[in-house]
């Protein structure tokens, strides 16, 4: 295989079907699965097994397949439900502290102030996935839903069944003038995994489109 990308972007490829990978500081690493650009528009159904210490948590796109933990290492399984865009598939690692039920699993922070957020955003989560699914998602499988604490200072970040937002942004949710914006910006992520467009992402603005396409989807439901 031909390598892609270099390590001075921040980014590492492999051949053509390239896996990329993204990191954002020690705790939090984001591959992105595609085929180039094109792969924006590309659909696979496919399964990924990772391997990381025991005190860390993986999160990753579609479902949690399996999980086990021993000889110091936690490994889990993560397969799509179906065929997916690939531009969705992330995978997360991190030392969360996992909570919630079988609709929604939220990994956050250990502190006080990340448990409390993740109360709260759990509560708007779950009626808000149920509301896509009835209005977007109708021919597809309801899975259990992640939402994880990012150790990042800004940004949310979708994959496929699973969200991630900055600790900065998360742990505003317990600010009670500050907690709309957040539950917005929420929505907004949720939201990108039903409602996407088709772009060539080397034509100029693309990316803002890319992003900025899906802002409004989520408004009507909250």
């Amino acid at each position: 295989s031909t390598a892609r990308g270099s390590r001075s972007d921040g980014y590492i490829g492999i051949g053509r079907e390239a896996v990329f990978l993204r990191g954002y500081g020690y705790t939090a690493w984001f591959p992105w699965i595609s085929s180039d650009r094109e792969g924006y528009k590309e659909r696979a159904e496919f399964r990924v097994s990772v391997d990381v210490p025991a005190r860390w948590r993986t999160v990753a796109f579609g479902e949690l397949f399996s999980e086990t933990t021993g000889n110091g290492r936690y490994r889990s399984s993560w397969q799509t439900a179906g065929r997916v865009p690939l531009n969705l598939a992330g995978i997360w690692a991190g030392c969360w502290t996992r909570a919630g039920d079988d609709d929604l699993t939220v990994y956050h922070l250990d502190s006080g102030e990340s448990r409390e957020a993740a109360r709260i955003l759990s509560e708007v989560a779950v009626p808000l996935r149920k509301a896509m699914f009835e209005h977007y998602g109708q021919d597809r499988r309801r899975t259990r839903y992640f939402l994880v604490e990012l150790d990042l200072p800004s940004g949310g970040y979708p994959s496929l069944g699973a969200v991630g937002l900055a600790k900065g942004g998360f742990r505003r949710a317990v600010d009670r003038d500050a907690r709309y914006a957040i539950i917005e910006w929420l929505g907004h992520e949720m939201v990108h995994e039903f409602v996407d467009v088709a772009l060539d992402m080397d034509a100029p603005g693309a990316a803002a489109i890319h992003d900025g396409f899906a802002l409004y989807f989520h408004l009507p439901l909250l």
